[in-house]
């Protein structure tokens, strides 16, 4: 007889590494410029406002006017040291260095041109820039090998200040080591709100006539996507055959779009948090394919592979970089947990129509073994998860035994067992062994209309649990489920078909 050791209590601690996790440390916030204390704005649809005190090296690139003094917004980027920014090399594409030392816009075409580059810091709105917060560009070194962004990589640029900055800097990620793969990274900047807005022209609160898409800072939660998953989603499609997409990248966002990066964000950005809640840029903001389209993950330009470019010329940026310090994996994800908030409120009407019962009770011993029974007052497909004692979540139905037939959906009010014995796909798995972490933890059931839209998700059988050993799913799985399950049930009409929603508590004794 095999023991399955799939547990309701504790799956692997591999589901929630590194980003957006945390436990208070000791670092200090002068010693971590950025430190957050929480991540309760972060949505799972749509970006929101940033305050300055969590990108507060943030900078803005501009264009002014020669005559006129008007400002055109056009990229962004980060103070990695008092005198140099880094940003990407494209936002530089029609910029020369002029006869007297300057930096201009030489664009052929357009009423830009002749414009100087000038680089704003300290500031979350960009209606209120003092004098003091605008530095000129003394040089702008691109990275060899740059040619466009997607063709040929490289897309990472360095800007020298003539006056130093004195505010806080980023801390980089200068080794591959211990960078994340599955975790919840961020980015932010003043770019447009939807693809292809162009910036307009507005008076702004200093007298300043300016052009910029978002005139205060946002920031966007996104999960990391795995390079390989990347490559092939942008490889299959005729224009991008020859995107480079490797080592030198990294790529986020969501399956479904809605939630990027954009226009003007570029040379921003993408930054991951510790254990003691501390910024570590991971990555500048490249290219995608527009903003938040579907199938069309952001490319950002992986800053530990230009180690040896950012030192060569920025020695002292190598201050406080290093490998990552993971976030606690004990400690719920507070992207996860505010998704799966904003779930549960979606669904709030849906509340008590489906039922979870546990063969044990409602407390289990550690190391025994038990069942699960779900009861539902609504037909259709069922989704159960699992929140354990540490916060951790895991889609543990459907599994590799269900991906297909009848077996992935309940009728209403005929119970379902799991695992149930009269399946042959359960065949001599007589239940579920509860495992560390002690404590309590939920059951949330979901039952969705058979016509949602989220199979190609939870059918996908490489995102399923490995048999019935206690594996993690991925955050970045997890977010894109409660995306599309967050968008279903806002959309569903009036007479849509009903959707169920319940949870039962456990804990899980020694």
């Amino acid at each position: 007889m095999i023991e399955c050791n799939w547990s309701a209590a504790a799956f692997a601690a591999a589901v929630l590494a590194c980003a957006g996790v945390a436990q208070p440390g000791s670092a200090q916030a002068q010693d971590c410029p950025g430190q957050r204390d929480s991540f309760a704005t972060t949505k799972i649809v749509g970006g929101t406002g940033a305050k300055l005190a969590h990108w507060p090296a943030q900078a803005a690139l501009r264009f002014r006017e020669r005559a006129g003094g008007r400002v055109w917004y056009f990229c962004g980027g980060t103070a990695i040291a008092p005198t140099w920014i880094l940003t990407a090399a494209h936002c530089f594409d029609e910029v020369k260095r002029a006869d007297a030392g300057t930096y201009v816009n030489v664009a052929p075409r357009g009423s830009l041109r002749g414009w100087r580059v000038e680089v704003v810091l300290g500031r979350d709105d960009l209606e209120s820039v003092a004098p003091a917060q605008v530095h000129e560009v003394g040089n702008i070194v691109i990275r060899e090998g740059y040619s466009n962004a997607a063709e040929s990589g490289h897309d990472i640029a360095l800007v020298n200040l003539k006056t130093a900055w004195n505010g806080p800097l980023l801390r980089l990620s200068l080794s591959s080591a211990g960078e994340p793969t599955d975790a919840m990274s961020y980015a932010a900047g003043f770019g447009a709100l939807q693809s292809g807005a162009e910036p307009a022209w507005k008076r702004a609160k200093n007298g300043e006539t300016i052009a910029v898409a978002s005139p205060t800072l946002q920031e966007v939660s996104l999960p990391l996507v795995a390079t390989d998953a990347c490559r092939a989603q942008y490889q299959a499609k005729p224009e991008y055959r020859t995107a480079r997409i490797g080592p030198e990248q990294l790529c986020a966002g969501y399956e479904r779009g809605r939630k990027d990066t954009c226009q003007g964000d570029s040379g921003g950005p993408l930054v991951v948090y510790d254990q003691n809640k501390c910024p570590t840029q991971i990555g500048v903001v490249s290219w995608g394919e527009g903003c938040a389209a579907e199938k069309a993950y952001g490319v950002y330009t992986r800053v530990s592979a230009y180690r040896d470019f950012i030192l060569r010329h920025v020695p002292e940026a190598s201050r406080g970089a290093g490998e990552q310090k993971p976030g606690n994996a004990a400690i719920a994800d507070q992207a996860l947990a505010t998704a799966l908030k904003q779930l549960e409120s979606t669904l709030a009407a849906s509340k008590g129509r489906v039922r979870v019962g546990i063969s044990s009770g409602a407390q289990v011993k550690l190391g025994g073994l038990f069942s699960f029974t779900v009861n539902s007052d609504v037909a259709g497909r069922l989704v159960l998860l699992d929140v354990n004692a540490n916060g951790e979540v895991v889609q543990i139905f459907p599994n590799r035994h269900v991906v297909s037939g009848d077996a992935r959906f309940v009728d209403k009010a005929k119970p379902v067992s799991i695992p149930d014995p009269a399946n042959p796909a359960y065949r001599g798995l007589s239940g579920f062994r509860a495992v560390e972490p002690a404590g309590r933890g939920r059951l949330i059931a979901i039952v969705t209309p058979r016509e949602v839209s989220i199979a190609d998700i939870v059918e996908e059988p490489q995102r399923m649990t490995k048999g019935f050993a206690p594996e993690g799913a991925p955050a970045s799985y997890l977010m894109n489920l409660f995306d599309r399950l967050i968008a279903a049930a806002s959309a569903r009409g009036a007479n849509a078909q009903p959707w169920a929603m319940g949870e039962t508590s456990y804990e899980i004794v020694r």
